[in-house]
């Protein structure tokens, strides 16, 4: 059986202050040169290789069958990608071979164009085969005249059959596909794109279904697998009204399901009545038999002959009009009272004081403690019922996207909260959603949210847009602080500080290479992923990536390798995201020492990657 172990621990405590950027691409590069490996070796029908990533190098160890299966193997997995050392520890079976296994006709010849489109909240990664470096190009070209400012991973390779006629339209529909999705996964082949990924609600996934299935042409095939959270409805509600001379009209209309909003229109149509606007279907319902309770609730406000009816969320209020008799007003409310399933509550009348005062004592009881760290929502707290609880956790994951959320919510029965809560819960969610870390409670009709922020405007639009945001009867709280060295390094560095910055970096640690080879070191990963941050702080700028060795060896020899360390430099970044177009690469032997060739500490010096601008 084909094994693969992913093997992580690349990134030390902090560089340049980038030890989530550079988690999150360390992880990236080696999660899709693992999937690589994995695919192919899926294709050619290889079942003896064990494959580990590590940084960049790829072991592969297993007993092959014979010689032939092994360097196809071995040429496979060494095309993935242009910067991976590919470690061989694969022995040959002496035993004959019972029968020749089958082999795809491609194998020994170049692969089949496809390209494949990963978005996260952390970006996009593209891997696969493209014909060319003009075809990889238009590729990103496509990507970036929709998505200019989303960071973009590109781990393909350039070694496919030659370009098809018709592919850059499937360029155009692939990158539509994943600029309509903030969570999303476009394959493409010649003639045939499919996207798979999760709107951020049903209106958007109508959109992008919509937006797609007009791109599609008699060349262009489009497959689509798209997602929507169903919307939180808050306040859940239905309210009705009647009258002896227009009869039942229903004001507003929630149901948490086709079927239920189905259930309710029907008995809205067995007496007659008008729709204002149909049932809006949604998560946020109470758990209780929601059905039941307005046909209930009908059937007594049927009885008074004018009056409204409003169930919100489990509060249930029956409102006669003036010239209806006290007597019959308290009928109806006694059979409603007798009606109504478990769960819900009819609103005493205006002297049931005590009942008042206890179910107000016992929203004060009720708190909710929202936090948001390292791509995670922690949500903890007591809320009134199972709905509730999954409406909330549906909402945070349709807002985080790829990120975790950690559920630790609890369901209460020590009577409803406040009016407004749910509202409230979602300004919490959304706020915390926009940070990269911070948290919110919830107690004593206060939503109170702390963070930390790039700058005194950020930090001033925040709050205003919080203070917005809370339903009536809420009040806002903010504590911020600001985080002057991210705001700080959040400004965009000219040219000559970036080259200042990137220079510093590998004057900390220097880059580390393979004796005698251009293969970069595990160790210089973090450095790479360093690197790449800086880059990407720096306004457009062209570097020349200079590579240096010692006077060790021959001339000739020591200058093909400096350009050679210098070349895979540049590749490394390049597919950490940086723009091809900002790099040079140059190699100048050793004719440029900064230290004597006659120690090792000299010639150690000596042996380095320097960045310089270019005019």
């Amino acid at each position: 059986m084909l094994r693969f172990a992913f093997i992580l621990g690349l990134v030390p405590a902090a560089l340049m202050g980038s030890h989530i950027v550079g988690k999150q691409v360390a992880t990236a590069i080696e999660t899709q040169i693992g999937a690589s490996a994995v695919e192919s070796l899926f294709l050619l029908e290889v079942d003896w290789a064990e494959v580990s990533v590590n940084g960049l190098t790829m072991t592969v160890a297993g007993l092959a069958p014979n010689r032939e299966a092994k360097d196809r193997t071995l040429s496979t997995l060494r095309q993935l990608s242009r910067f991976v050392t590919v470690i061989d520890r694969v022995g040959v079976s002496q035993a004959p071979e019972l029968a020749p296994s089958p082999v795809p006709a491609w194998s020994g010849g170049p692969p089949e164009v496809m390209v494949e489109l990963h978005r996260t909240v952390d970006g996009i990664t593209l891997t696969g085969h493209l014909a060319g470096a003009a075809m990889r190009r238009d590729l990103l070209s496509a990507i970036r005249s929709r998505l200019p400012e989303v960071r973009v991973l590109d781990l393909t390779g350039t070694d496919a059959e030659p370009r098809p006629d018709s592919w850059r339209r499937e360029f155009d529909v692939a990158a539509m596909g994943i600029a309509a999705l903030p969570n999303a996964h476009v394959r493409a082949v010649p003639g045939r794109v499919t996207v798979e990924g999760v709107a951020k609600n049903s209106a958007a996934g109508l959109a992008a279904t919509r937006l797609l299935e007009a791109a599609a042409t008699e060349a262009v095939a489009v497959e689509l697998a798209i997602e929507a959270p169903m919307p939180v409805i808050s306040p859940f509600r239905f309210r009705a009204m009647t009258d002896r001379r227009y009869g039942f009209e229903i004001l507003e209309c929630a149901a948490r399901g086709v079927e239920e909003a189905g259930a309710i229109a029907d008995l809205v149509a067995a007496i007659e009545g008008r729709f204002q606007q149909t049932c809006a279907v949604g998560l946020g319902g109470p758990d209780v038999a929601w059905a039941v309770a307005v046909e209930a609730g009908l059937d007594a406000l049927g009885r008074l002959g004018a009056g409204t009816l409003e169930i919100d969320s489990t509060l249930v209020r029956l409102t006669a009009a003036a010239e209806i008799d006290p007597e019959a007003v308290k009928a109806a409310m006694a059979e409603l009272a007798e009606a109504l399933p478990p769960g819900l509550t009819l609103a005493p009348e205006p002297g049931w004081t005590f009942a008042l005062d206890q179910a107000s004592r016992a929203r004060e009881r009720f708190w909710l403690h929202f936090t948001r760290a390292d791509g995670e929502i922690r949500l903890a707290g007591m809320v009134p019922g199972e709905t509730e609880l999954w409406a909330l956790r549906t909402y945070a994951r349709a807002l985080v996207g790829g990120g975790r959320v950690d559920l630790l919510l609890q369901v209460s029965d020590e009577g409803a909260p406040p009016r407004g809560w749910q509202e409230a819960a979602i300004v919490a969610i959304s706020a915390l959603a926009e940070l990269e870390a911070g948290s919110a409670k919830l107690a004593e009709q206060t939503l109170r949210v702390t963070a930390r922020l790039p700058s005194p405007e950020t930090a001033a639009l925040f709050h205003r847009s919080v203070e917005a945001q809370v339903p009536e009867g809420w009040a806002a709280r903010t504590e911020l602080t600001v985080d002057l060295p991210a705001a700080v390094a959040a400004i965009p560095a000219d040219p000559q500080r970036c080259v200042t910055q990137l220079n510093d970096v590998v004057a900390d640690r220097s880059l580390l290479f393979d004796s005698g080879s251009a293969v970069l070191s595990d160790e210089s990963v973090p450095q790479i992923i360093a690197l790449g941050a800086v880059l990407a702080r720096c306004e457009p700028v062209s570097v020349e990536i200079a590579g240096h060795t010692d006077s060790f060896g021959r001339e000739a020899f020591n200058l093909r390798l400096s350009q050679a360390r210098a070349e895979a430099v540049r590749a490394a970044l390049v597919a950490a995201g940086v723009e091809p177009d900002w790099l040079v690469a140059q190699g100048y032997g050793e004719k440029r020492p900064i230290a004597t060739n006659k120690t090792e500490a000299g010639r150690a010096k000596n042996r380095r990657i320097a960045f310089s601008l270019l005019e």
